[in-house]
């Protein structure tokens, strides 16, 4: 399968998918399930997905309505999706999605992990200071 999925570290607070090649929107249907469960093991932690898509240029039709329905099928300790990518393919739909109002606010592209894992953390630090 072109898309695998496992949590980054022993703290569960971040879901790692990589996509490889070609994929499906089947596929990520089923791993977009497997996420939401991996969430539901640790209802006390935000969960954040990391997207490492740097070995796709691929994105299947149907990606928006498919992503809107699946942001109805979110659990609620999920919070946003990083994805890294140099595509500008991968960058042009996400900006697309951001307007979306089902979809604003999901997703964002960096091009480096570097910069990927740095966004999740300052995303942390505001949401923890927003709780306080």
């Amino acid at each position: 399968m072109p898309i695998n999925i496992q949590w980054l570290d022993d703290t569960k607070r971040v879901i790692l998918w990589t996509i490889e090649g070609q994929w499906t929107l089947d596929e990520m249907h089923e791993i977009y399930t497997i996420g939401n469960n991996m969430c539901l093991e640790v209802p006390e932690n935000t969960i954040n997905a990391l997207i490492d898509m740097t070995g796709s240029n691929s994105i299947p039709s149907n990606i928006f309505s498919a992503l809107t329905t699946r942001t109805r099928t979110e659990t609620p300790n999920y919070d946003m999706a990083v994805i890294i990518s140099h595509n500008t393919l991968v960058k042009a739909f996400v900006n697309i999605f951001n307007t979306i109002p089902a979809l604003r606010g999901h997703f964002v592209v960096v091009t480096t992990w570097e910069a990927a894992l740095t966004y999740i953390e300052k995303r942390r630090m505001e949401r923890e200071l927003v709780r306080q």
